[in-house]
């Protein structure tokens, strides 16, 4: 009988990161946009 291997695999680690990616790309310009009218909107009280 074989033993189990326990741990990930390389494409599960790339598949993880590519989520990742992702999410950021579609993220940061919002958070971006967000945190510049923000800051104009501070300036401007």
């Amino acid at each position: 009988m074989q033993k189990k291997k326990s741990g990930v695999t390389l494409v599960e680690v790339m598949c993880v990161i590519s989520i990742i990616a992702i999410l950021a790309l579609v993220v940061v310009p919002d958070v971006r946009a967000y945190v510049a009218n923000s800051n104009i909107s501070f300036l401007s009280m």
